[in-house]
């Protein structure tokens, strides 16, 4: 049972790592816009917060929000949305309530940038949904959503593993 589960997931590693090899993303990128992928992460993170939050619509996202979002340094993302600032697709603009807050915001150029991308990205998928059908496609939008789930649910118990351990360790 165990060298049966180890297969597995030795093949479910395999399986990944050829996904993630296979640069669907870059490749599928709105390149001809100029941004590199970084940067278009950055911008997607702008688009997703204002999609995701209506209320947060007309008050953009932070860029200490956008660090946390996609795991990369403040100074990163910082040199990211001053390049996006200078080609036009973002804006900053501070905050009306708390004047040390900076957000940031899509221009109309950053939402055609966005309005191109995602109808790029739904071509692929649904590209793939043809090829792999509706019932395998549904199959597989539910094991990705249960995998995420069990992800989440892991880095959440390492998180508070973590804590107990520090906690523990600076009573000592």
């Amino acid at each position: 049972m165990i060298n049966s589960t180890s297969s597995i997931a030795q093949n479910l590693m395999d399986a990944l790592h050829a996904l993630k090899k296979a640069g669907w993303q870059q490749h599928n990128m709105p390149v001809e816009e100029g941004l590199s992928p970084v940067e278009f992460l950055v911008l997607r993170s702008v688009t997703c917060r204002s999609t995701a939050d209506t209320e947060q619509t007309s008050k953009g996202i932070t860029p200490s929000d956008i660090s946390h979002r996609l795991h990369i340094t403040s100074p990163t993302v910082t040199q990211h949305i001053t390049n996006l600032e200078k080609k036009g697709y973002i804006i900053r603009e501070v905050d009306k309530q708390d004047r040390r807050v900076v957000r940031i915001n899509l221009t109309e150029k950053g939402l055609l940038v966005r309005d191109l991308a995602k109808s790029k990205f739904l071509k692929i998928f649904e590209g793939l949904i043809q090829y792999l059908g509706e019932k395998e496609s549904s199959d597989l939008v539910m094991l990705l959503r249960k995998s995420t789930d069990y992800l989440v649910n892991l880095q959440k118990m390492d998180e508070q593993d973590n804590a107990k351990y520090t906690e523990k360790h600076q009573e000592n």
